[in-house]
């Protein structure tokens, strides 16, 4: 009998209470827009959907249960009502709370029955929980008060003794609000308190992340009273969308949410204000207007403001009441606050004009003698912009300033962070003229509400602006260079020489259109500010979305037919000029390809004016890169603008965009669906003028021979479902790359993935001799036009691993074959010692002897025996599925003629499952496959290890349609679970030497459980670890004990244990688990990390339809099933077949962070409106989530805890009801259990009693029977001694040992 453990039994009956006390965790509460996370609107689930609570009655008592709820103290807790924190949406679950206070969740407490209230949203309840060590007291606000600590359990003041802005910060930033916007408040500003005065004379630098850590005196030492108590102000403002920290939209948090100010009355004393409650002075704070720095979104907060300019926060200014106004997103507030030390003055925009720095209180202008690029790029970087692509302007460029003259001679090494750490003459002496005034053209910081999707390059792409918090297109009615220029002025490039691309050149994006009709002049700040139609207004698609392309300060190419070639063209001194030809060579384009952005590989040089010939200045000749600069003007060359040169020398580069290449889908790497790797993403390439000349081209860049290259859509290329880069290839064959040939670049086409291009590149360099089938031969390579073998010193199954998955078979199981067992050779021996580490994918990539040189005859020649894949689709736990074997690169089905258990048995030990009790399943009982059917008439033997070595029809002919697709059932023979009430629980068995065992449950814990569910096809999230006891069996066999896993292996082998063997359990407890059944999965896939997703909810299996679906939603599932969000690909059309039944998701949005699909939006149960034609799949990257294996452990922790909680506060006779009737239901499964196992058609018992059936996993059998019964099979069946390739390795000691 299976005795549940006490700590199980309280698992269970936790599950069984939730239905009467169903709030057990902290995941059920939450704080909603507060300013911090320590205070918010409160927030409770209840079935499944968050809703608040009512203030009736709600006090500090209240709010204390639900701050403890949350991992606060209970101490000083504040109640708010009336929405204080802004009024919720949905269902109000609770009202009339009275608690104690005591309480450990507010369910506890006395209350109306859930969703009976008389409230509106306006009486929503939130709270304030006091941080153990710091809290504000007294303030009207949440965010400002006397600062109070605690130390040793008793709360105490803060003297105001050198307070400052400093300590201030700090202590701001502890309470979660912004640095820069802490106020120092004096002399008990927020009134005195009482008692204790922990400290004194504290000294921050601003920058601690607690004032504990700030120089303080011993604390409770002081010589203060509680008149000095010290107080802070932590304003929440901040300025959004600007160049540099100093400016930008104002935008003030109230209620919890974000909001801009109405620009109605906005002036500079306005922007004063503002600027001195973010730190920077009142001075020359300058006000905008018109939503200068782009319209915000969300609520207006503030209009009519009126401030004097004295005021210490924004909010003490006349204004209209907190969120009445008349205005619109398009008159936002904005400011530039000025720094202390330097400003720019006199240009058009804000990140130029000329430099005036403040010294003793006086403003002065800097001479522009010895001024440079160094000296510009330390200014801008001072004032916040980027030190790149600074440009230094002289002779008074910005106008003639006044006043003093502070600096003369500048000279900066160009890694300075303040302009008075460079070299100058003595500040005010000088031997200039205002004439001289120097300035600076800053690169902006790229604003945060514009973005460039799909260029090559970052200064290049289809133009995407955010509104509402949403990214939407550009349409190119009226798109012109000046529109161009105001695009790339925002995200930081230079204006000049902007290219505006019309006609969804960096092809079509999606969603929303926001913007038509732009007509900017070219000099607005932001694209906002232009002339245009109201945002979402249009008469547009998005084969008409706009695009740019940006120029870079110092170099671009010209008169290319596409952005990726063309004429190099260098600016020095603001002019631009070409440069010579002479000794320009590929380092020489690598280079400026990489300064363009554009890969490394691939840059290929240009001579002759080959893109034209430019005119003006030649500025470098003589160029010499050694390949690995960052910059041109790292290499050595010519003195700039000296040399012997015409324009018909011009240099010209050809950089090519795409990062790598690849073929797939094929059935070696010498063959397969081309693509190519661009922006990060593979794509295909479409098979318009693909032609044999394409394919020598592409397999020359590959490293094959160029001969007999072909141009192939054989039926084994699987069909992408990808991005296709390019069309209209058109080669002469005689090119080094294909961007060589013309074709219409990485833009559009008019294809689909049916006509992807393929080549099959021509292998000359390697094959099997002399097997019996074409997997299996003597191994010869050629090289110099001559084929020679491969001696088998050192020869192993690592080395025939690699041979064959060059030869496109699978590496497991392959086996290395010596002793010239497919007869010797003749000629040359090419190959000895070889020594591979089994992952290569070349032989000539391991460790061997030079070529040619050897001790061995062709008597030792080696071989190889290799074998094909298989994979089980669509079953409900990896031990069973539909059979599908790949065969040329492409994965099809089984015809189930002859299909019985024999076939079963191979295929379950092909993945490692038991060959005892597989059971054959006939007419598509797992689905009907799709595409091509490779095997029919299969009859496998009980010796054969691999179905390519069954007796069967030849490969791809049958007589069959899908209703035949053979599957199997297999028995996970490794592990297994015994005496629980249901499938997913139960006591731990592993098989050893043929025979089943249990594990001690010492040491066993919820790791080792993770790792057992998984092995068996369940989740390993919620698995828990659990004992059983079996009373009066001492002699119960146990193989394991001291198991000690990390939770992330994938057997439990693999864990660390005490040795295999006979143990001893104390007090005959042993390991048992209870695990979880996923509620989501992946069928139809080639890995488990890719397939047609289905979901499990109420009962029921169903799909999801592709409406909306995105990779944002593909990310959620893939984190759900423990693999990376990042590259998680989201498919559509049935890409991965089609399902039948309900379809129980529809409209899925997620935003790509969830950790449950389930927390996305959608529309649930038995969608009408859809068809399985439209069902949504994934692709998930390969690596494991890195934190899905200690999630689980981290919430299993917190589910003990509180239900020990739930326990003890249950009563006994709840408890005694519940036990009895789970008895009963489990007593009933049980019996349901026995039945169905009595159907199965081989019992264990049979196994166990048939030799032929109990081959041993583990180890050797010595001296038994079974053993006796094998090697005499060995002998009787095997004439040449050598057996291994059937069955195991015979040898003469009687010991028989298989191979897994």
């Amino acid at each position: 009998m299976y005795c549940i453990y006490p700590r199980f039994q309280i698992l269970f009956l936790t599950a069984i209470l939730s239905r009467f006390i169903p709030f057990v965790k902290a995941q059920s509460i939450r704080l909603a827009s507060g300013y911090t996370s320590a205070m918010g609107r409160v927030e409770i689930m209840y079935n499944g959907t968050w809703g608040t609570v009512c203030d009736d009655n709600w006090d500090n008592r209240d709010a204390a249960v639900v701050c403890s709820m949350l991992g606060f103290s209970r101490d000083n807790s504040v109640s708010f009502k009336k929405a204080f924190f802004g009024p919720g949406y949905g269902p109000i679950w609770m009202d009339q709370v009275e608690c104690l206070g005591t309480e450990n969740n507010l369910f506890q407490c006395p209350r109306s029955a859930f969703g009976e209230h008389d409230c509106g949203h306006g009486e929503d309840a939130g709270v304030v929980c006091s941080l153990d060590a710091i809290r504000l007291v007294n303030g009207s606000l949440p965010y400002e008060g006397r600062v109070e600590i605690k130390h040793n359990g008793v709360w105490g003041t803060v003297c105001d003794d050198n307070w400052g802005e400093k300590e201030a910060a700090v202590v701001c930033s502890m309470l979660g609000f912004p640095r820069n916007s802490a106020s120092a408040k004096l002399k008990a500003f927020y009134g005195q308190g009482n008692g204790k005065i922990w400290i004194d004379v504290v000294s921050c630098h601003g920058q601690e992340n607690s004032i504990f850590q700030c120089s303080i005196p011993s604390l409770g030492e002081h010589d203060c009273s509680h008149s000095e108590d010290a107080g802070v102000l932590c304003s929440p403002v901040r300025l959004v969308s600007g160049y540099t920290s100093s400016m930008g939209r104002v935008e003030i948090m109230y209620n919890g949410t974000w909001g801009t100010v109405c620009d109605d009355d906005w002036d500079d004393k306005d922007a004063a204000v503002v600027c001195s409650v973010l730190g920077f002075p009142r001075e020359n704070a300058v006000a905008k207007k018109g939503a200068f720095f782009g319209p915000g979104y969300g609520p207006i907060w503030m209009d009519q403001m009126k401030c004097t300019g004295t005021e210490v926060n924004l909010f003490q200014c006349p204004k209209a009441e907190l969120g009445k106004h008349n205005c619109g997103h398009s008159e936002d507030s904005g400011v530039i606050c000025s720094l202390d030390t330097i400003r720019l003055v006199n240009g058009s925009f804000p990140n130029e004009g000329r430099i005036e720095i403040k010294h003793n209180g006086v403003w002065g202008t800097v001479c522009d003698d010895g001024w440079d690029k160094k000296d510009a790029g330390v200014v801008c970087a001072m004032l916040g912009f980027q030190k790149d692509f600074s440009s230094a302007k002289s002779s008074a460029f910005y106008g003639e300033g006044q006043g003093q003259i502070w600096i003369d001679e500048v000279s900066c090494v160009g890694d300075e962070t303040d302009i008075f750490e460079c070299k100058s003459e003595t500040l005010g002496e000088h031997d200039c003229s205002h004439s001289e005034d120097a300035g600076v053209l800053c690169s902006p910081v790229p604003d945060e509400n514009i973005r460039m999707v799909n260029g090559y390059t970052s200064s290049m792409g289809r133009v995407e602006v955010m509104y509402n918090g949403t990214w939407g297109t550009v349409c190119d009615d009226n798109w012109d260079d000046n529109d161009a220029a105001v695009v790339c002025s925002m995200l930081g490039f230079s204006r000049e020489n902007a290219v505006a691309k019309s006609g969804a050149f960096f092809r079509p994006g999606y969603g929303q259109i926001w913007m038509d009709e732009v007509k900017c002049t070219g000099t607005e700040i932001n694209l906002f500010q232009c002339p245009k139609a109201d945002i979402g207004k249009h008469n547009c698609g998005h084969n008409e979305d706009s695009g740019v392309i940006c120029s870079l300060h110092t170099i671009r190419l010209v008169n290319g037919s596409l952005p990726y070639e063309g004429r190099v063209e260098i600016k020095h001194n603001g002019i631009w000029g070409t440069v010579c030809d002479d000794g320009f060579d590929k380092k020489d384009a690598v280079v400026i390809c990489s300064m363009l952005g554009f890969p490394r590989s691939n840059a290929f040089a240009k001579s002759s004016a080959f893109y034209g010939r430019g005119n003006g200045k030649i500025w470098i000749d003589g160029l010499s890169c050694g390949g690995h600069e960052n910059n041109i003007f790292e290499c050595e060359s010519e003195t700039l603008g000296e040399h012997d040169c015409s324009n018909s020398e011009d240099a010209g580069v050809l950089c090519s965009p795409v990062q790598d290449l690849r073929l797939k889908g094929g059935q070696s790497s010498t063959m397969g669906r081309v693509e190519i790797k661009y922006n990060g993403t593979w794509g295909t390439v479409c098979d318009n003028r693909w032609d044999d000349d394409a394919a020598a081209v592409l397999c020359s860049m590959l490293g094959f021979s160029r001969e007999n290259a072909k141009s192939t859509s054989f039926p084994f290329l699987e069909a992408g479902n990808k991005t296709i880069w390019m069309t209209d290839v058109n080669c002469k064959g005689t090119e080094d790359n294909l961007i060589h040939c013309q074709n219409l670049g990485i833009r559009k086409h008019d294809c689909d993935n049916g006509e992807d291009a393929g080549v099959v590149c021509s292998l000359d360099n390697i094959r099997l001799v002399n097997g019996s089938t074409p997997h299996e031969g003597r191994v010869e390579l050629r090289f110099n036009g001559t084929w020679g073998t491969v001696c088998d010193d050192e020869w192993d199954d690592k080395d025939a691993a690699v041979l064959c998955y060059i030869l496109g078979f699978s590496r497991k199981n392959a086996l290395a074959k010596s002793s010239a067992r497919y007869g010797p050779g003749n000629g040359k021996i090419w190959i000895d010692n070889v020594e591979c580490r089994g992952n290569e994918t070349d032989i000539l990539q391991c460790q061997k002897s030079a070529l040619g040189k050897h001790d061995c005859s062709h008597a030792e020649d080696a071989g190889v025996a290799c074998f094909l894949d298989v994979q089980l689709v669509n079953g409900s736990s990896v031990f069973e599925g539909r059979v599908e074997v790949k065969f040329n690169g492409v994965w099809g089905t089984v015809c189930d003629d002859d299909w019985d258990n024999n076939d079963a048995a191979v295929i379950c030990g092909m993945l490692g499952f038991s060959r005892i009790n597989a059971v054959a399943k006939r007419e598509a009982f797992f689905g009907e496959g799709k595409g091509i059917i490779w095997m029919d008439d299969v009859e496998c033997s009980e010796f054969d290890r691999n179905i390519a070595y069954c007796k069967k029809s030849k490969l791809g002919t049958e007589n069959c349609g899908h209703s035949e697709d053979a599957g199997v059932i297999c028995a996970p023979e490794k592990i297994r679970l015994v005496d629980g009430s249901s499938p997913t629980e139960g006591r731990v068995e592993v098989m050893y030497k043929g025979v089943w065992g249990s594990i001690c449950y010492d040491s066993w814990d919820d790791k080792d459980a993770a790792v057992v569910c998984l092995m068996l096809g369940f989740s390993r999230k919620g698995s828990t670890a659990e004992s059983s006891r079996i009373a009066g069996q001492q002699d119960n066999i146990v193989w394991m004990t001291d198991v000690n896993c990390r939770g992330s292996e994938l057997d439990i082998f693999q864990c660390r244990y005490s040795t295999l063997g006979r143990q001893k359990c104390s007090q005959n407890y042993y390991a048992a688990v209870n695990c979880t059944q996923d509620k989501i999965k992946l069928v139809g896939g080639q890995t488990p990390a890719e397939g047609l997703v289905k979901v499990f909810y109420n009962g029921s299996w169903g799909t999801v339809c592709n409406d909306g679906w995105d990779d944002r939603d593909a990310a959620a599932v893939c984190f759900m099933l423990g693999f990376l969000r990042e590259n998680a690909t989201a498919f559509t059309s049935s890409v991965f077949g089609y399902e039948t039944g309900k379809i129980l998701m529809n409209d899925v949005k997620c935003n790509g962070d969830e950790v449950d699909l389930f927390h996305c939006n959608f529309t649930l149960l038995d969608i009408k409106n859809c068809y399985h034609s439209k069902d949504a799949g994934v692709i998930c990257a390969a690596d494991l989530e890195k934190d899905s294996i200690n999630s689980f452990e981290n919430s299993v922790s917190k589910d003990k805890d509180i239900t020990r909680t739930i326990v003890v506060s249950a009563s006994v006779a709840g408890v005694v009801v519940f036990v009895v009737f789970v008895i009963m239901i489990a007593s009933k499964e049980r019996g349901n259990k026995n039945r169905r196992n009595n159907e199965a058609n081989v019992t264990n018992g049979d196994a166990l009693e048939n030799p032929s059936y109990n081959i041993p996993l583990y180890g050797n059998i010595d001296n038994s029977e079974q053993n006796k019964a094998a090697h005499t099979l060995c002998k009787a069946d095997d004439s040449d001694g050598d057996y291994e390739a059937i069955l195991g390795t015979c040898a003469d000691d009687d010991i028989y040992t298989t191979i897994i």
